[in-house]
């Protein structure tokens, strides 16, 4: 059995979902990872020491409410520790801060959306890159960010983008992969996440009750969870052996 370190970047401030559905970024990543078959453990980034021996296969970097660009002393220590397991050949897959945290590491940079995204928005997938096995090309994804990656990294390639953010995705290797959507939320996350933020929306010209009405359940995000599991980590895993 694989076994996948989650490196916790941060706690929602998603109250009514942890709640409903239990735990945090952590417990909603392990789900879907455990149902396919992989063993995980959680590294906190902020509150603890950072690993220095490895006994996982593989790495999944979770969202946080943090910014990179501030480079806070937590997030730097966890990227210089991503780029030395990125080194090392371990498949990385970062998600939304982690997205951004991993572009930082590999030398790319971090800022400000242009234009932030926060509900569920179509991304375009432009590759068909292994991680998107079984995805339709235009993704409907669940986005909360107002940072985004503003320069890739040198060798990176983008996977995806959107109306609103030209880098949604990136490949760096053969194994290391990040999207700026959640891929771990449901719907019902999402809507909380816009009632929290619908006076900032309202004051940027969105309508915060329209962009709730628009989010649904899909079962993209539990796919793409999955194809990292198989198509990354356990291949590796087998290659390797």
């Amino acid at each position: 059995m694989s076994r996948i370190a989650i490196l916790k970047t941060g706690s929602t401030r998603l109250t009514d979902t942890v709640r409903r559905r239990g735990g945090d970024y952590e417990t909603w990543f392990a789900e879907v990872l455990q149902g396919a078959g992989a063993d995980t453990v959680v590294i906190d980034a902020v509150r603890g020491a950072l690993p220095s021996t490895r006994d996982w296969d593989g790495i999944v970097i979770t969202g946080s409410p943090a910014s990179v660009h501030d480079l806070e002393p937590w997030s730097e220590r966890a990227s210089a520790w991503i780029a030395a397991e990125v080194a090392d050949n371990v498949p990385v897959l970062g998600v939304c801060y982690g997205h951004q945290l991993l572009a930082h590491a590999l030398g790319g940079e971090t800022g400000p959306a242009a234009v932030h995204e926060v509900g569920m928005f179509p991304v375009q997938i432009t590759s068909d890159d292994r991680l998107f096995a079984d995805l339709p090309s235009r993704l409907p994804t669940y986005l909360i960010h107002y940072n985004e990656v503003t320069t890739l990294p040198p060798g990176a390639s983008v996977l995806a983008h959107s109306e609103r953010c030209p880098i949604q995705a990136f490949a760096f290797g053969d194994h290391v992969r990040a999207v700026q959507w959640h891929p771990e939320f449901d719907a019902g996350g999402v809507r909380e996440a816009i009632s929290q933020d619908a006076d900032t929306l309202r004051a940027r010209g969105e309508d915060a009750g329209y962009l709730a009405e628009q989010v649904r359940e899909v079962p993209y995000g539990t796919v793409l969870l999955e194809n990292f599991v198989h198509k990354f980590v356990e291949s590796r895993t087998v290659t390797a052996a």
